[in-house]
């Protein structure tokens, strides 16, 4: 680099330093020249300390003219803004930073001058490709992070266990802890401005719930002393409204772990603080809910927990989010219905207009038969018979009618008739008449075979209909159709 150097040396001096006619302008040079070459020939010039006064000021010009274009994360801009500190003005270093930003906002990279300052470069660069989504196992950012701390054996066991039961990669939460445990040396969880910057920062990158990188910035922002919960649940708001919010919904379930996690787990017991604050106000478990957390850490049913989250999140923002994004979030609830059958039930209680769509109706009518046939207490049964009841007077006849017209539908009618109590029957056979101006509905003719419904559970459907006061042939007659006889 030093022969290059010497043989650009006139050519950079005649455009640079004396801005020869003819000569190529200064702009022209400082877009092409690498950072490094550039930097040399100043440091040489300066150092000679044979540059006129002109000269002088046509290259701290040009030093403060390349924030434009050096990369603001690059070793050589750290050491452009102390060469300007040390041999230029005041105004050739603020022009520099100037410029920096203007470097940064045009290219609308999800950094500023404020966490560059706050994090240092690496950190930096690495919280910027978090919020681009680019970390991932394996990739360069994850990598340098794991290698910012010595090798953390109790933390990888740590992780590889959590990680059986939620559902993160063991890579996803070690890196977690190891950006926790950086960002704690360099005091930013105390800070008003981290979690102010970042927040803005996040709008300027892709989705916070994208691959890894949602557990990584969610769980360190909760950490903070001073996150700004009106703004950040706003931000949550609109995260529930895109395609890949289950990572988010993971992020929130290790929050919760981490806060009632036994002390012996936290290296900083005051961001243990901040956590429960920062969840407890967007959250708001009850006294009961936090024993019940305790009691489930405790006996390691960590699924239990899963299931509370995910009821408290629906609950909490289910009136903000759109009828389609609405619908991914119930059939996630199916999945994971048999972790907390109460919780799931409990979360489906919340369902209001108008969000009640066909497809919406249909999900829920099917977590509510495999809730009952996974355990069939009083409480359970009861929370059914409300949710079908809310739904029968909530929802359209054509929603409820194309929500129990489908094989799906009918089987879905018939588990909660075979399972439920006379209560729930009732007020499933009440959101099946009134799925149609007439007495019965006219169902599309799709027998439900894959039931395999025998006689003797023909005659189950039967007896539990006649029970609860209806004309039990007439229903049957209009749910199974021709396979009625």
């Amino acid at each position: 680099m030093e022969d290059s150097i010497e043989k650009k040396s006139d050519h950079l001096k005649e455009g640079l330093l004396r801005e020869t006619e003819g000569a190529d302008t200064r702009t022209q040079i400082l877009k092409e020249i690498e950072a490094k070459d550039f930097l040399t020939f100043a440091k040489k010039q300066i150092e000679a300390n044979n540059l006129t006064p002109e000269e002088r000021r046509s290259l701290c010009g040009a030093l403060s003219e390349f924030g434009v274009y050096v990369d603001p994360l690059s070793r050589e801009t750290e050491d452009i803004a102390l060469l300007l500190k040390g041999s230029c003005s005041k105004v050739d270093l603020t022009l520099f930073r100037i410029n920096l930003k203007q470097n940064i906002d045009e290219s609308r990279r999800p950094i500023n001058l404020k966490i560059i300052s706050l994090l240092g470069r690496t950190l930096s660069a690495i919280l910027e490709s978090i919020i681009d989504g680019e970390i991932q196992e394996g990739n360069v950012a994850a990598k340098v992070l794991e290698k910012k701390l010595e090798p953390n054996e109790d933390l990888k066991i740590y992780a590889n266990n959590l990680a059986k039961h939620i559902a993160l990669s063991s890579s996803t939460i070690y890196a977690t802890e190891v950006l926790n445990l950086s960002l704690a040396t360099k005091e930013v969880f105390i800070s008003k401005e981290f979690p102010h910057e970042v927040l803005s920062l996040i709008s300027r990158g892709k989705q916070l719930g994208s691959k890894s990188n949602a557990l990584l910035l969610l769980y360190n922002l909760m950490c903070t002393k001073n996150l700004d919960l009106e703004r950040f649940r706003g931000l949550i708001s609109t995260e529930f409204n895109m395609s890949n919010f289950v990572p988010l919904i993971s992020s929130f379930v290790y929050c919760t772990v981490k806060t009632y996690s036994p002390e012996y787990s936290w290296r900083e017991l005051n961001l243990r603080v901040y956590l429960r604050n920062n969840l407890n106000g967007l959250i708001d478990f009850s006294g009961k809910e936090a024993l019940l957390i305790a009691d489930s850490l405790d006996q390691g049913n960590i699924k239990w927990i899963r299931a509370l989250v995910w009821r408290k999140l629906f609950e909490e923002f289910m009136g903000e989010i759109r009828e389609e994004a609405l619908n991914d979030f119930i059939e996630e609830l199916a999945q994971i219905v048999e972790y907390s059958p109460h919780q799931i039930v409990k979360a489906l209680r919340s369902l209001t207009p108008p969000h009640l769509g066909e497809g919406i109706i249909k999900n829920a009518l099917g977590i509510l038969a495999e809730a009952l046939s996974i355990t069939n207490s009083e409480e359970l049964s009861h929370m059914v018979a409300e949710v079908v009841r809310n739904l029968t007077f909530s929802s359209s006849i054509k929603d409820l009618s194309g929500a129990v017209s489908s094989p799906q539908g009918k089987e879905n009618i018939i588990k909660l008739i075979l399972k439920g109590s006379t209560e729930v029957v009732s007020e499933v056979l009440r959101l099946f008449k009134l799925s149609s101006s007439s007495w019965w509905l006219v169902l599309e003719e799709s027998p439900i075979k894959e039931l395999n419904l025998n006689e003797e559970i023909k005659m189950k459907l039967r007896e539990k209909i006649k029970d609860s006061g209806e004309n039990a042939d007439e229903i049957l007659t209009s749910l199974l159709g021709d396979s009625y006889s």
